[in-house]
């Protein structure tokens, strides 16, 4: 336990900012933070837990009672299965699997773990209808499709077609079905610690600085045609695609002479990661994080309860 002890780091979440991306018509909120003094096992398992092991609301079953469109029952269902649905009281719900008062032939029943969501609709004689998410009746009002995606199309109905179903929602996680991750993007990237070499790069030119600046596609260098200067204007950008190092090295005949040295090194920063959360909408970014958090301490809590009942 003591040598569990002595692996003990002092992380740090800072510089967490929130932003909203427009597309289309549609909103979604994006968490940025940054983790500091931690290593990259730490970094991974915080983004794979917020991908897999936050729970949220996702359509489990599918009973059609009359289905008259074009699509098939089996094709309508998993079509209702990725409609993300709004997850925020999610901690107020059981699992259904370990609901004390569900049995699977009560479960559409039970208020404490499951959500029923009813769809009817009938196509209009003088045009097409379009069933969309919007269209479903839900039992409790806090859980329903996303709004953001309430347009998604479910199917097409022309005259004398008819959808009639009933849903039922139930709480899960990622590990058993995509269709209750929290998210659409979680990534981190580590940062780069990038050294310019500027006695080599004197040898360029001007014209040689601004060719060999244009040649990193996220544009991390800048050039300034005053001074002659090139600096580091965009660290945040870069995405160690060692372009700058390949071009760096035919410009300055790399290798020749016994000269091994680069226009620029660039080493991945140690215990830095900045963090990027998108979620489905189904949840808040902020709230995936926290959850995460929390469901990785419940881990490592067992995990020390387990090794203390073993040396005991």
């Amino acid at each position: 336990l003591q040598n569990l002890m002595a692996l003990y780091r002092d992380a740090t979440v800072h510089s967490l900012s929130w932003k909203e991306a427009t597309t289309g018509n549609k909103i979604f909120s994006i968490l940025n933070f940054v983790l500091t003094g931690s290593d990259l096992s730490v970094a991974n398992t915080l983004r794979r837990t917020m991908i897999a092991e936050v729970p949220t609301f996702a359509i489990d079953q599918v009973h059609i009672q009359e289905n008259t469109t074009c699509l098939n029952d089996e094709f309508v269902a998993h079509r209702l299965g990725l409609i993300p649905l709004t997850s925020d009281t999610i901690d107020e719900y059981e699992y259904a699997r370990s609901c004390k008062n569900c049995t699977k032939e009560n479960l559409p029943t039970c208020s404490r773990c499951s959500i029923k969501l009813e769809l009817a609709v009938s196509g209009l004689p003088d045009k097409t209808t379009l069933v969309t998410a919007s269209d479903f009746h839900s039992s409790n009002p806090e859980v329903c499709p996303v709004p953001n995606f309430e347009k998604i199309p479910i199917v097409k109905l022309r005259k004398g077609q008819e959808l009639r179903l009933t849903c039922i929602a139930i709480k899960g996680t990622a590990q058993e079905h995509a269709k209750w991750s929290p998210t659409c993007c979680t990534v981190f990237r580590v940062e780069p610690d990038i050294e310019l070499n500027q006695t080599k790069l004197q040898l360029l030119g001007n014209e040689g600085k601004k060719a060999w600046v244009d040649s990193c596609p996220t544009r991390v260098f800048d050039f300034d045609e005053v001074s002659g200067n090139v600096s580091v204007a965009k660290p945040e950008c870069c995405t160690y695609c060692d372009e700058c190092i390949k071009d760096g090295r035919m410009r300055i005949g790399y290798g020749e002479g016994g000269e091994y040295d680069d226009l620029v090194t660039i080493r991945p920063q140690e215990g830095t990661f900045h963090f990027t959360i998108e979620g489905t909408g189904a949840m808040k970014p902020e709230q995936i994080f926290l959850t995460a958090i929390d469901r990785v301490n419940d881990k490592l809590k067992m995990m020390l309860d387990c090794l203390n009942q073993s040396m005991n």
